[in-house]
């Protein structure tokens, strides 16, 4: 990846053969065709792609030092930690708007670290 962050996935990619595991991890790594069905709010920050038959998203969120709250710059890596989740679209699950403030990495997902 360009810019250093951490990386975590959920336990459905977890539990995914190595094979698999890496070759969606490259896929991540390499996102650069963002359009309105895989990154809906235009940001750049999210994308999601099929491997296998099965729907992949990837999120990146950016968070200040000390992972409690969002960074007051994402654009800044002085301040910023970057975290891509990495989850089966099935394990998605939705979570109210006001309970997303402040939340942890990957938050709403069983997760397991990876290449960090």
């Amino acid at each position: 990846m360009g810019v250093a962050g951490r990386v975590v996935q959920t336990s459905g990619i977890t539990a995914l053969p190595l094979k698999d595991r890496s070759a969606i991890r490259e896929k991540v790594e390499t996102i650069d065709a963002f359009t309105a069905d895989n990154d809906p709010h235009d940001e750049r920050d999210f994308g999601a792609f099929a491997h296998n038959g099965e729907r992949v998203f990837c999120k990146i969120d950016y968070y200040d030092l000390t992972m409690t709250k969002g960074s007051q710059d994402p654009s800044d890596p002085k301040q910023t930690i970057r975290v891509w989740t990495i989850p089966l679209a099935s394990e998605y699950r939705p979570r109210p708007t006001y309970a997303r403030a402040g939340a942890a990495p990957g938050a709403g997902f069983s997760l397991a670290p990876c290449c960090v």
